[in-house]
């Protein structure tokens, strides 16, 4: 069997990573493969990580111990849907869902093109796969044990949205505190969905023309009162 090809120096810089974090991997250098197992405070007690690196890029992928089941039309149309709906708008990754056995994970792709990844950028990639997976996982299990459609199990997501904002804080390149090097979540994630960009502008958009509404029915009151005050005068006169 012949070996894999993959970069080398991103190989060693994650491992470099890892080391540093003390995160417990197996590292398979003839294929250029990391895997971790992740402890998990939610739902689901522990999700699996597997890194692969490529030639100028790398891939994480998080899987989730659950899945569809296969046979379960209803069930997989719906966790399809849910799927649909939570990629639409991410900016940093995606879920994948294989319909011939129910697998669910989700992936965030790395460019290291001409470049070796730095420890902010590893770290990152790790966050993000990990926290959408655990940002998501109710509404997955809500659709596995039929306790709501994917519609509803969305919604339940987006509600729990400033809570997750909570628990995973703000993310940061380095140790400081400098407000420069500060990594919004949105900016690692995307907003949750562009529709809520386009419905904010939206509303925006109509509270000016109401405004402009007042503004205009202002307006006419008052040329109305001032011939109603002429129309007055000339009958005096």
């Amino acid at each position: 069997m012949s070996k894999i090809e993959y970069s080398v120096e991103i190989f060693n810089a994650i491992a470099a990573y890892l080391n540093e974090e003390e995160l417990e991997c197996s590292a398979d250098s003839e294929k250029g493969v990391f895997r971790i197992a992740l402890d998990q405070r939610g739902i689901i007690r522990k999700i699996f990580i597997r890194i692969g690196v490529h030639s100028n890029n790398f891939v994480v992928y998080a899987y989730l111990p659950i899945g569809g089941t296969a046979d379960d039309r209803k069930m997989m149309a719906q966790l399809g849907e849910f799927f649909h709906r939570a990629n639409y708008g991410l900016l940093n990754g995606n879920f994948d869902f294989d319909y011939r056995d129910g697998e669910i994970r989700y992936k965030t792709f790395v460019d290291c093109a001409d470049i070796v990844p730095s420890p902010a950028v590893i770290k990152n990639s790790l966050d993000c796969t990990e926290a959408m997976l655990h940002y998501y996982t109710p509404g997955v299990v809500d659709i596995i044990f039929g306790h709501a459609n994917a519609k509803d199990a969305i919604e339940l997501c987006e509600k729990s949205f400033s809570q997750l904002l909570e628990e995973y804080g703000e993310f940061m390149t380095d140790d400081d505190d400098d407000d420069d090097d500060e990594i919004k979540f949105e900016d690692i994630f995307g907003p949750f969905s562009e529709n809520e960009e386009d419905d904010d502008e939206d509303e925006e958009e109509e509270e000016e023309d109401e405004e402009e509404e007042d503004e205009d029915e202002e307006d006419e009151d008052g040329e109305e009162e001032d011939e109603e005050e002429e129309d007055e005068e000339e009958e005096e006169e």
